[in-house]
């Protein structure tokens, strides 16, 4: 799996938190659903210039959206690598394939 990328997580939003649980099981699907969760609130909480992700250790950040940004980094790093190990395996890369396959993402995918 090269990587996990932003057009995916916004396919997977469009998916509860239940139907993906269903579709993946207990422990991907929640993942998969918090990614989603974090990949939505990157462009506000992040990214501050509208363009590039803002250095966490920032001036420009007043200290609610430091700590804010801080845990979905965070956040996002931890699921990252996470799902990274889950859908390395054939099954589970097979069944994100399945489930969300486009030709595009197919290739992100793989």
């Amino acid at each position: 799996m090269g990587h996990l990328s932003e057009e995916l997580f916004k396919d997977v939003k469009k998916k509860s938190e239940e139907e993906l649980k269903s579709a993946f099981g207990a422990e991907a699907g929640k993942l998969l659903f918090d990614q989603a969760q974090c990949e939505e609130k990157f462009s506000t909480v992040n990214v501050l210039n509208g363009n590039t992700m803002e250095p966490l250790d920032s001036q420009e950040f007043m200290p609610d959206q430091k700590r804010n940004a801080i845990v979905n980094a965070r956040d996002i790093e931890r699921q990252i690598m996470r799902l990274i190990r889950i859908f390395s395996k054939k099954e589970m890369k097979d069944k994100l394939l399945k489930e969300f396959g486009s030709s595009k993402q197919a290739n992100d995918i793989d």
